[in-house]
């Protein structure tokens, strides 16, 4: 898994997820945007979805619900 973070303009990002697998690879593309609030953002899934998250200590952090799980999601890049 790989995460691309580039910036578009002041307020919004590309955010793409890459999962690679040995045959294959699934490139996902969506826009990280700042909120209004002090460390809050969404990530648009450009697709009718949106997802909080709330940066602390250069990571975000996300909680959702997909297929009946609920997922706590930490994303940091190092």
């Amino acid at each position: 898994m790989a995460l691309n973070i580039e910036q578009i303009s002041y307020s919004c990002y590309q955010w793409q997820i890459i999962y690679s697998s040995d045959s294959t690879q699934d490139i996902r593309n969506y826009i990280l945007k700042k909120t209004s609030r002090d460390n809050q953002y969404i990530i648009d899934e450009q697709n009718t979805i949106l997802l909080d998250l709330n940066k602390i200590n250069n990571r975000f952090y996300s909680v959702f619900e997909i297929n009946n799980y609920l997922l706590f999601v930490e994303y940091r890049l190092s």
